[in-house]
């Protein structure tokens, strides 16, 4: 609402769009490092001892959804020469 709010009376509409594109895509990549960190523990010291969780998994599953989704349109929008910044 707020990035709404900025752009429509100052008329810059692209800067603000590839800023968040940009920065959820930072946020993505850490939160894809916790849960591959928690999987390996998952995987490493619960399961063996028939403790692992599948709430992990399906956390780390969505999380590589997300990576996947997220870097491919960083990419895409780095390899398009935008001078935006």
């Amino acid at each position: 609402m707020m990035g709404a709010l900025y752009v429509l009376p100052s008329g810059i509409v692209i800067q603000p769009a590839i800023f968040v594109v940009a920065f959820s895509c930072v946020m993505v990549c850490l939160n894809f490092i916790c849960a591959l960190l928690s999987e390996m523990f998952n995987i490493l010291f619960l399961l063996p001892f028939k403790k692992g969780s599948h709430k992990v998994t399906r956390y780390f599953a969505l999380s590589t959804a997300f990576l996947v989704c997220y870097l491919a349109v960083y990419i895409v929008l780095l390899n398009t020469g935008l001078d935006v910044f």
